[in-house]
């Protein structure tokens, strides 16, 4: 479907701008919208994803709480019936800091869907790397994230979408870490 019927009936909020865009490859579409943004966040969401109910304002009340905070994040799952229920928050296994700054040269420890971030970190850190399609997100988050101004909430606040491949996968790997004795999130972290 194109998007544009997705969102006509969006059309009528003043907050949404629909603005197409020639294909370039995500990163170029990613900083086209990037550039019409006139709020001082951004939070980027998949068209499969879906947001707890309370998701923008659990996470932009953290950001909002620490004026050094540049991007935030949360933990995801891809079954879709871990999102029912209320907020089940772990701080004591919050990431940021060194630790965060540490592994992200390893591992892209934010997932995109849960990510809001502040439009003017953004633009310091060069946008989105055309170059870099296919770990783009990565490869921003590790130009943007320094020792001090990031977070990655250890809290299930979405639910990721995955194409049916991924999902068969994603299942297989759950059966083979369940009868390892492990969970499948020990498995993928």
């Amino acid at each position: 479907m194109e998007l544009k019927k997705y969102v006509e009936k969006y059309l009528n909020d003043e907050r949404v701008i629909y603005h197409k865009v020639l294909h370039g490859g995500i990163s170029r579409a990613l900083n086209a919208g990037i550039s019409l943004v006139t709020a001082e966040y951004i939070a980027r969401q998949d068209s499969d994803d879906e947001w707890m109910p309370w998701h923008l304002d659990f996470l932009l009340n953290e950001l909002e709480q620490n004026d050094k905070l540049d991007i935030i994040g949360s933990k995801v799952d891809a079954d879709r019936n871990k999102l029912q229920g209320g907020i089940k928050r772990n701080n004591f296994n919050n990431l940021s800091g060194e630790e965060l700054w540490f592994k992200l040269a390893y591992k892209n420890m934010f997932n995109h869907s849960t990510v809001i971030y502040k439009k003017s970190a953004v633009e310091e850190a060069g946008g989105y790397d055309p170059e870099c399609d296919g770990f783009e997100d990565w490869h921003l988050w590790a130009c943007m994230v320094t020792k001090d101004n990031a977070l990655v909430m250890n809290t299930l606040t979405a639910y990721y979408g995955l194409p049916e491949e991924d999902n068969k996968g994603m299942i297989f790997r759950s059966r083979l870490a369940k009868s390892r004795g492990l969970r499948l999130e020990d498995v993928l972290e």
